[in-house]
């Protein structure tokens, strides 16, 4: 069995077809354990800040919350601390205490373009850009106005808006199946983006720079490439062909999630992948509630080293 657990995976072999209730008691107690040790060690190590420290509560935001639907593919928290969650079924609004609702009116320009939300930037500190899967989406939150850029207005939008990027000189930057855009200054068209080193009509799916201003871009096919400041050379980095996701940590660690082939750690300075990944598995358990992203890694991990004859459990509430 191989279960996530304390940033890591874990395996577990085992001869025995295990159920889904003794599967999830078993996930249950290794948190239970790693947990109560956590706790243990920060008490050892820093009791007085301990007491210093504020309390930690976790709540689950759900539909009885307002949230419009269960898949939250999307989290942003804006300049003035509201939370955005982007879903397959509208954006959501959080203040803390309660939602707002923004979704697709047919036939109505000042609506989401689409429902199903694929990417969220903040430019300065007014204007909240929405990538869906028929277009972009202006929306200003002073006047909480929306302008929609439709696909059928702008065939480069065609196949959804999966990346967007805001730069400080107010260059704002959109990617998607057919490739990277900027956006004009009054936003009335998008102009392709030409970089030497980075392919035209690629399919663009993750933009971000880091703490010391170089550019990433992610790909679906070509992988990982890294801007020069001015953006007119790129260079394609190995090792990864599929970018789903990027982030990076507060140790400058650039973390990559791909959908083929799972999680991976880039080095900041050399630049060289580390997968993360297990010696061996006789089974692998995909349990329901897991986030985007964990789900990636395991569907990427088991595509590579699932073999004839293992077996997959699933629930029938995994979706």
């Amino acid at each position: 069995i191989v279960y996530f657990c304390n940033n890591r995976f874990h395996v577990k072999n085992t001869d025995i077809r295990m159920s889904i209730l003794e599967i999830r008691s078993l996930l249950f107690k290794r948190v239970k354990v790693s947990v109560s040790l956590l706790v243990l060690a920060f008490a050892g190590m820093a009791s007085s800040a301990a007491e210093a420290s504020n309390e930690i509560y976790f709540t689950n935001i759900s539909l009885n919350e307002g949230l419009s639907q269960l898949t939250v593919s999307k989290i942003l928290q804006d300049s003035k601390g509201y939370m955005w969650f982007g879903t397959r079924n509208g954006l959501n609004r959080y203040d803390g205490n309660s939602m707002k609702l923004y979704r697709r009116i047919p036939e109505n320009m000042e609506s989401l373009a689409d429902n199903q939300i694929l990417a969220l930037c903040e430019e300065g500190d007014s204007v909240l850009w929405i990538g869906n899967s028929l277009g972009l989406t202006r929306l200003d939150l002073r006047t909480d106005k929306m302008k929609s850029f439709r696909d059928h207005q702008y065939p480069e939008l065609t196949g959804g808006v999966r990346a967007i990027f805001s730069e400080s000189t107010g260059t704002l930057l959109v990617g998607g199946l057919h490739g990277l855009f900027h956006i004009s200054n009054n936003h009335d068209c998008l102009l392709p983006v030409s970089i030497q080193g980075f392919p035209n009509g690629v399919y663009v799916t993750s933009i971000i720079k880091d703490s010391v201003g170089r550019l990433f871009i992610g790909t679906t096919g070509y992988g990982l490439f890294i801007c020069d400041d001015e953006m007119k050379s790129a260079k394609h980095l190995g090792g990864i062909n599929e970018v789903s996701a990027l982030f990076e940590d507060s140790r400058g660690t650039i973390w990559v999630a791909s959908k083929t082939e799972g999680l991976c750690s880039l080095d900041p300075d050399s630049f060289e992948t580390e997968f993360i990944n297990t010696d061996n598995s006789k089974e692998i358990v995909f349990t329901s509630g897991d986030t985007e992203s964990l789900n990636i890694v395991a569907f990427g991990w088991g595509r590579f080293n699932l073999k004839k004859g293992d077996e997959v459990l699933i629930t029938e509430a995994e979706h």
